[in-house]
């Protein structure tokens, strides 16, 4: 019977805890970025080129299926901050997915904050 009162006392916390996590707004995995008008060869070349600027090394590319691109990106930042954390390899890089639409190229691309979430990394990349 006290099994029973204590499982009827956990239900009602446990309701409340769902609901207070749904009305919460959490982490998203992915951030939709900005368009780009132009061809998915051309917006492949254009994003890795930015990439390479802002001091990003491209460690990974390839096409999934037609019309869409990934290309996986590190720096010396991700690289040391991968190395402090016991899971931190999974979060060594950040994949950028370019998918073709119409003539249009849409960026899509890991959120830092999520990964180093995931993995429990000292910092959060971003």
């Amino acid at each position: 019977m006290l099994k029973f009162l204590r499982l009827l006392c956990v239900i009602p916390l446990l309701g409340w805890f769902v609901v207070a996590q749904a009305e919460t707004p959490g982490l998203q995995p992915f951030i939709e970025g900005n368009s780009i008008g132009a061809a998915l060869a051309d917006a492949d070349k254009t994003i890795q080129a930015a990439l390479t600027k802002g001091g990003f090394e491209v460690v990974g590319h390839y096409a999934p299926k037609k019309n869409v691109t990934i290309v996986s990106v590190t720096n010396p930042a991700m690289l040391k901050n991968a190395a402090a954390t016991d899971r931190g390899a999974y979060g060594a890089t950040i994949s950028i997915a370019l998918e073709e639409v119409q003539g249009k190229t849409f960026v899509t691309y890991m959120n830092p904050v999520y990964v180093a979430n995931g993995y429990q990394m000292a910092t959060d990349n971003a």
